[in-house]
């Protein structure tokens, strides 16, 4: 990174924010003609990104975000996305990510995901509206990360709002067990709902199919155990310990779900912050 560009990573305080808010991550780059391009890949976590004096142009799977003054605070929240997506951020810029566990964002909202996130290429999240603008300004005006993320604890305590669907709750926790491999019919059968049931509760509440979430996990597991890893694995056990049929089988999802086979992307992947942020950079 830039010697003026800093990425702090920091978990809540609170232990039921803990429960769901992985972490909040305040990214700021106070140089003047400066930006930054990258590529990010799909994610069972989802972000709530906060920017402060910037804009956002969408078009297709690339975003660009560059200052603008009239723009007190951009919101725009990820969701979970099957493919990966290009950034570019132009500094300077302030902004801060609110890492959601999965379904933790749901937590915090009183309708259904689908029915509040935008379904065009603009990723624009005004749910929270007045009150969340009002917590901005305090959070912007202090240089405390402690106090940054009290103020963010306190905003997320007070919209509590609890998430009641135990089936997909129960689904997406037997996903995440280590170890674990399931299809659509097999999760489906534990649970003993119809597969169609299933899918209309993936689509009304994290708006993507059982499939592909599935799939982004079995990804997500592999990606982090290589990286968090001291001893690199070859890739012939990490396909076995992430479930797949094979090596090839393993080779070909990556390809499939980052566009790079598994070699390429380790090499060129940067760990950003102490968490489980990982950035391919781009040339400009």
């Amino acid at each position: 990174m830039e010697p003026k560009d800093s990425f702090v990573t920091v978990k809540p305080k609170s232990q039921l924010i803990k429960n769901h808010i992985a972490y909040y991550y305040f990214h700021k780059s106070e140089l003047i003609d400066f930006s930054n391009k990258f590529q990010y890949y799909p994610n069972y976590k989802n972000a709530l990104t906060i920017y402060k004096h910037s804009n956002i142009k969408y078009q297709g799977n690339h975003s660009m975000s560059y200052p603008d003054k009239t723009t007190p605070f951009y919101m725009a929240y990820s969701g979970v996305q099957s493919q990966p997506r290009i950034a570019e951020i132009k500094a300077p810029f302030n902004k801060i990510g609110i890492i959601f566990q999965p379904l933790g964002l749901h937590h915090f909202i009183k309708e259904d995901l689908k029915k509040i996130i935008s379904q065009t290429e603009d990723k624009t999240f005004n749910y929270f509206g007045d009150p969340l603008t009002k917590s901005c300004k305090l959070i912007y005006e202090t240089n405390s990360i402690d106090e940054k993320v009290q103020l963010l604890d306190a905003f997320f305590t007070t919209h509590y709002a609890n998430f009641n669907e135990e089936r997909l709750k129960r689904a997406v926790q037997l996903l995440l067990e280590p170890e674990q491999e399931y299809t659509v019919q097999g999760l489906a059968g534990t649970l003993q709902i119809h597969r169609k049931t299933l899918l209309r509760l993936f689509i009304k509440h994290l708006n993507c199919t059982v499939k592909d979430y599935i799939g982004i996990i079995q990804f997500r597991k592999a990606l982090n155990q290589y990286q968090n890893a001291e001893n690199k694995p070859q890739f012939v056990e990490l396909a076995y310990k992430s479930n797949y049929y094979d090596q090839s089988n393993f080779i070909n999802h990556f390809k499939k779900i980052t566009g790079f086979n598994p070699k390429r992307l380790f090499k060129g992947m940067d760990h950003i912050g102490n968490e489980d942020t990982f950035f391919t950079f781009l040339k400009n």
